[in-house]
Parts: C-alpha cells; structure tokens; sequence
C-alpha cells in the first residue's frame, strides 16, 4: 500500500505554473515548459541540419545533427523522470 503512495507521478500541465501551491503541480509546469523548450530546440537543430546539407555545409550539417539529437535524448530523458526517480527510490528501499 505504502509503495503505491510513494510513487512518482509527472503530468505536464502549463496552466499549474503560477506557483499555484504545491511542488507537484510546479513540477509539472516546469516539465511542459521543459517539454516544449526542448521541441523548439529540436526543430531549430533539425532545420540548421538540413540547411548545412543543402549548402554542403559540413560543419552546420554536423552541429545540426549533433544538436537534434541531443534534443530527442533530452526530451527521452525529461518524459522518463518520474520512472527514473521511482526505480532509483524502489532500489534505495531495498538496500540495508
């Protein structure tokens, strides 16, 4: 009962921003506000890459690459942080 209730739970949700009172609805915000920062960061990295393709501009075309797929780790990474933080925690009770 109790590991149910420790759970880790993110949904993004802008509109709880505001400081609207507790630390899950910030968490929450910030995730979306994370979320969208990350897909205009993709597109903008998506479009250099094609840029420096079309150019044979090798050094845009790898920056761009390279930054598009930081991007989609990161935006991997930021949609998996409540499962993460639940598997580190679930490990951390098992250990005595």
């Amino acid at each position: 009962m109790t590991r149910v209730v420790l759970d880790v739970s993110l949904n993004p949700d802008p509109s709880q921003l505001p400081f609207s009172g507790t630390l899950a609805d910030l968490a929450n915000g910030l995730l979306a506000v994370v979320l969208v920062l990350i897909a205009i960061s993709g597109f903008l990295s998506a479009g250099g890459w094609a840029l420096g393709v079309a150019t044979s501009n090798m050094s845009w075309a790898e920056r761009g690459k390279s930054g598009f797929i930081v991007s989609l780790l990161s935006a991997i990474l930021a949609g998996a942080a409540a499962i993460l933080i639940n598997f580190f925690f679930h490990l951390g009770q098992h250990l005595h």
